[in-house]
């Protein structure tokens, strides 16, 4: 069972998350580290010192004595400290006992220039009083704040933990009305949730072994396909790994039993016929071909053709830059088997003709200015054919003594309303099997379209991008190195584009990820495969042997 997230009760508190919470906290103790100690400062130095904490005004030079009478017997003499002391003892009206008659003095003044009142000690500096100032009233509103926004806090989260308990206990609620008590959740993850898992993965296999494969194949290919997920959860839930000896031994099971539906049949290398350094061997439209026991790779890489007669001991023999009848070879970009010798082109379409033992010999070919984007070629019965899809035309070349002096032919008929504006291979063994884009196939008799559908290969649709056959074959092969396998389709009248069966590669390197062309002979059980830097040979199982 799929857990699935519960749900609050309608019209309940939004629960804040556990990160709301998280962001919110350093939020606010943040905003008070940078507020309170500035509030704090100012408010104890006001506090303390009963002032504002702003620097004083300077405080005016006091205004010079008046000068006293000349003839005054009891004044008071500049810088005449006792009589200041005799003022003191005597009181705020202590002058007048010192001289009478005299005009009234002006009031006293205390030491900051302040008039005194009564028997205030002029000497004793006493601060004015006044109401609290803004350091006093923003570090108290500080206060009021933190106080506030923890008490909000707190109550936020009381409030959290008292919906979600009511919200559990209303969703227990309503799954016991319904008949369906949850008192806990299955765990997504653990020991117990892997156990499920694979107990359901197991049930599921075994309904597929006993459906009949014959009556339904898709559809029990459809239940080991819900087999294989189940034991995938389950792997992924079994976080100590305890059950995953079992899991993994199920699915190892479950993909046989898929191969053996699907027909597929693993090969391994039998024979490495050459390699090819880091580089690969690079790209060329038509990259290998076979003539009897030799092997004619195209090394685009280094511009060269390589023939292998023996394994790992490849011959150049033909290679860029090379002069035959005074045409300097290009780049070749297709090798071409025929009945009596082989066929290399270059990227200037000079054709040149290959024999063991013999110099190269250049042939004449004509209409090649009539060639938009050809895109491979082959030949049959000494023509040689070319696919040109800029064209939307099969280019048909009858042989001659000189090669191909006559201008081509199309093979299409005009009436036969065929598409070719998006081929990109073809072969041949009298009629014309033609790959186009989408990975569908047509097939041409007498420049005519036949009916030829691929049916029963379930699973990935073939993304082929090469395909092979030849007279002596049954079978239709087409490469999907995007699926790392090579798909084989019958050909023959009453069974056309049934599929037979599939080949993947057994050994530990993706091999059958990058094919650049194959060459197949089903009477000696041969499948020669050129990779991206490799030719390897493998054992072609015959359908009797399987049967």
């Amino acid at each position: 069972m799929s857990t699935q997230p519960r749900q609050g009760l309608i019209g309940a508190p939004r629960q804040r998350s556990l990160g709301q919470r998280i962001v919110s906290l350093p939020v606010t103790l943040l905003l008070m580290l940078l507020v309170l100690p500035v509030m704090a400062v100012r408010g104890l130095v006001r506090m303390v010192t009963g002032r504002p904490d702003q620097a004083q005004p300077t405080m005016p030079p006091p205004a010079a004595p008046m000068p006293a009478p000349a003839n005054a017997s009891g004044g008071v003499a500049e810088d005449d400290w006792e009589s200041l002391r005799t003022l003191r003892a005597a009181g705020p009206r202590g002058a007048e006992s010192l001289q009478a008659g005299s005009p009234p003095s002006p009031p006293t003044l205390s030491a900051v220039g302040q008039p005194l009142q009564g028997s205030q000690d002029p000497f004793r500096y006493r601060p004015r009083r006044s109401l609290p100032g803004p350091g006093t009233l923003l570090f108290a509103v500080s206060l009021v704040l933190l106080v506030v926004m923890g008490t909000v806090l707190f109550l936020r989260n009381s409030e959290s933990a008292t919906v979600s308990t009511d919200t559990d206990a209303a969703e227990g609620g309503l799954a016991g009305q319904s008949g369906e008590a949850q008192s806990t959740e299955s765990p997504a993850v653990g020991p117990e949730r892997a156990t499920a898992l694979l107990a359901d993965a197991e049930a599921r296999y075994r309904e597929a072994l006993d459906r009949d494969p014959d009556e339904n194949r898709a559809a029990t290919l459809l239940v080991l396909r819900d087999a294989k997920d189940l034991a995938n959860q389950a792997l992924e839930a079994d976080l100590v790994g305890t059950q995953a000896p079992d899991i993994n031994r199920l699915l190892s099971q479950i993909g046989r039993e898929e191969d053996r539906l699907n027909r597929v049949r693993t090969v391994v290398t039998s024979a490495t016929i050459g390699d090819f350094d880091s580089a690969g061997v690079g790209s060329a439209a038509e990259q290998m071909d076979v003539r009897v026991d030799s092997k004619y790779v195209i090394d685009a890489t280094t511009g060269r053709v390589v023939s292998f007669v023996t394994a790992r001991q490849g011959a150049t023999v033909l290679r860029k830059g090379d002069v035959v009848s005074s045409i300097t070879v290009q780049d070749p970009i297709a090798v071409v088997n025929r009945a009596l010798n082989v066929l290399v082109l270059d990227s200037r379409y000079n054709l040149v003709s290959l024999l063991p033992d013999q110099n190269p010999r250049l042939l004449r070919i004509t209409g090649t200015e009539t060639w938009r984007t050809p895109v491979a070629f082959d030949n049959f019965n000494n023509n040689f054919y070319v696919l040109d899809p800029g064209a939307d035309a099969i280019h048909k070349y009858q042989a001659t003594a000189g090669g191909y002096e006559v201008a081509p032919t199309p093979y299409v008929s005009a009436s036969a309303d065929v598409d070719l504006s998006n081929a990109i291979d073809m072969a041949i063994d009298g009629d014309i099997f033609v790959l186009k884009s989408d990975g569908s196939v047509l097939r041409l008799r007498g420049g005519q379209r036949e009916p030829f559908e691929i049916s029963g290969l379930d699973g990935n649709s073939p993304k082929a991008t090469r395909l092979f056959t030849e007279v002596e074959t049954d079978s239709l092969y087409l490469v999907d190195s995007a699926n790392k396998r090579i798909v084989e389709v019958d050909k023959r009248e009453e069974t056309a584009g049934e599929f037979v069966r599939q080949f993947k590669y057994a050994g530990s390197d993706d091999f059958f990820a990058d094919i650049r062309s194959i060459w197949v002979s089903e009477i000696d059980g041969k499948l020669i495969v050129l990779g991206k830097d490799s030719v390897r040979q493998f054992v072609l199982p015959t359908i009797q042997d399987e049967a």
